[in-house]
Parts: C-alpha cells; structure tokens; sequence
C-alpha cells in the first residue's frame, strides 16, 4: 500500500484552511469575561451582563425577539466588544420576519447607532459596513415595521442623521 505524500503546497494550504476556520470560529464565540470587567462600577451595564454573558448572536437574536426595547436599552450600557458582538444579535433580529410590524426596535437601532457611534467605529470594519447597511434597510421599509412617521419621525431622515454620527472623527 502506498503511502500518501504531501507536498509542501499541500501542507500550507491544509495549515492555511484550519487558520481560518479557528478564526470564524473565534469570531462566533460571544465576549468572554475579560471583555466584560468595565461593566463591574456600572449597575446597567452590569445588567446587560447578567442578561447577555455567555450568550451566542443567535441567542441574543431570540432576546430581541422577545423584547427589543429591553435589550436595545442594554446595548446601550454594554462594552464596546461586547456591543459589537450583541449589535449582530440585533441587526439578525431585525432582518428576520421576526421584526415586522415592531417600530419601537427599528427606532431604537437608529437611536443606539446614534449613542454609540464612537464604540461601533472602534469594532471592527464589517460591523460599520453591515451598520450602514441596515440603516440603509430601515430607511427603506419603515411601513414594514409600522412606524408611524407622526410617532416615529422619518427614518430617512434619522438614518442619514446615524450615518453622520458613523462619519464623525
């Protein structure tokens, strides 16, 4: 029987797949706890810790699904890794069927983009880009969530406004 040979083409190519499978896989795990320590002094950012630590984007889509409001509000405390861990969650949650007909998380995402500007230019470049993407989103289907332009203002607008504070330097 033969044995098989690899060449040094193979073996860097092989070593070249299991890098980058360890750094998806990286990339999936939610914050750990070190990422977490700024929360310790904060009571509501000790809060989204207790709702949040440990969970994985498509447990904190299902939060979001449960209650957007409560867990916008937690976005808003968290740090700035975890935000933009969570901030996923969110963005999943309001590309999902799940979100129609709820104005109050499309506004609310436009206003934590708003708040959190300076942390979510801090992450990482594909969460800017998929920011902006699902501003452009929520300019663009504001009767799907049924906000009321009397209500909730024109999310034209409010995106455009978000896309700003992104832009800030």
């Amino acid at each position: 029987m033969r044995r098989p040979r690899f060449t040094i083409a193979t073996l860097f190519a092989l070593t070249t797949v299991v890098a980058l499978c360890m750094l998806v896989w990286q990339k999936s795990q939610p914050p750990n706890a070190a990422a977490w320590e700024h929360a310790a002094g904060d009571f509501d950012a000790a809060y989204a810790r207790k709702m949040f630590f440990g969970k994985t984007r498509r447990e904190g889509e299902l939060m979001f699904a449960e209650n957007s409001l409560s867990r916008q509000e937690d976005l808003l405390s968290m740090p700035a890794k975890c935000l933009n861990f969570y901030l996923h969650s969110y963005m999943d949650y309001l590309t999902s069927a799940s979100a129609q007909d709820d104005p109050d998380g499309a506004s609310c995402f436009i206003s934590l983009v708003k708040s959190r500007a300076t942390e979510i230019r801090s992450g990482k470049p594909n969460v800017m880009s998929r920011v902006t993407a699902i501003l452009d989103h929520l300019a663009s289907r504001q009767d799907w969530y049924d906000a009321d332009p009397s209500i909730y203002g024109d999310f034209k607008e409010q995106a455009e406004d978000a896309r700003l504070a992104l832009e800030d330097n």
